[in-house]
């Protein structure tokens, strides 16, 4: 049934949400790092809400933010020197790739989906210096993986 609210340790208050076929969970979580909080979808976690495995990569995403952020930069970097969008502050100081970056929402993949029986999860991230752009920082299992780029909705155009 949508609409139906369930608290989760990890994910806090989520709102439970469904298609014919689909069952997801929208909620709203606060990444360390971030002024502020981003939206999450659980994809397909059922009626009962994330599955353990979902939460346990979140968790370690919450445990390890600065690491992610840290693996993340240089790949970061790389991309928008590749599309001509390198800040000059950024090539100065790398971590300041981060402050053109704006957190649009994290997806917590159905944990059927492919990658092994790893949950990925992707971190998204606008781009506050041209619209088209927006950047996923894809883990597996809370584990950094790559940072891919879209220059349009569902349309991955360069992993790196």
């Amino acid at each position: 049934m949508a609409g139906v609210e369930k608290w989760h340790p990890v994910f806090g208050t989520l709102t439970r949400d469904q298609s014919e076929d689909e069952v997801w969970w929208d909620g709203h979580v606060a990444l360390p790092g971030l002024a502020r909080r981003c939206a999450v979808m659980v994809m397909d976690a059922g009626t009962e809400g994330p599955t353990a495995a979902q939460a346990a990569a979140m968790r370690r995403i919450l445990d390890s933010a600065a690491e992610i952020r840290r693996l993340a930069t240089a790949p970061l970097i790389a991309s928008h020197q590749a599309i001509g969008l390198l800040p000059l502050a950024a090539a100065a100081d790398p971590d300041r790739i981060w402050d053109v970056l704006d957190p649009e929402w994290i997806e917590v993949a159905d944990p059927r989906q492919g990658n092994d029986g790893r949950i990925a999860v992707a971190l998204m991230f606008g781009s506050t210096q041209h619209a088209i752009f927006a950047w996923a920082i894809e883990t597996l299992d809370g584990v950094f993986d790559r940072v891919e780029l879209y220059d349009a909705p569902d349309e991955p155009e360069d992993a790196l």
